[in-house]
């Protein structure tokens, strides 16, 4: 699956595209983040990181509402946005990848 979303299209130095995973992200962030309530709850990025894949779950069932809700116990979108980063790095081994 990794390489149907990480396609070698010649890109120098070895490098992969990423433009698949930006959609995604893009789309997640819609779903997740955007006008979100933060309630600042969960401050730590370690706890931030696993409760995200948690609401990915909850996302990935159809439990759209409940993904949401756990993201509102983040401190910020910023903090949304360095969880799924840290995230897609480990999934894909991308240790440079950017996102938002």
């Amino acid at each position: 699956m990794n390489d149907a979303l990480l396609p070698d299209i010649g890109l120098p130095d070895g490098r992969r595209s990423t433009s698949t995973i930006d959609i995604a992200v893009d789309g997640l962030w819609r779903r997740l983040a955007r006008n979100n309530e933060f309630r600042q709850r969960i401050t730590a990025q370690s706890d931030t990181t696993r409760i995200l894949k948690a609401a990915l779950l909850q996302q990935a069932i159809g439990r759209s509402e409940d993904a949401r809700k756990l993201v509102r116990l983040f401190r910020s979108e910023d903090a949304f946005d360095e969880a799924l980063e840290n995230i897609i790095k480990e999934h894909f081994g991308l240790s440079e990848y950017k996102c938002c």
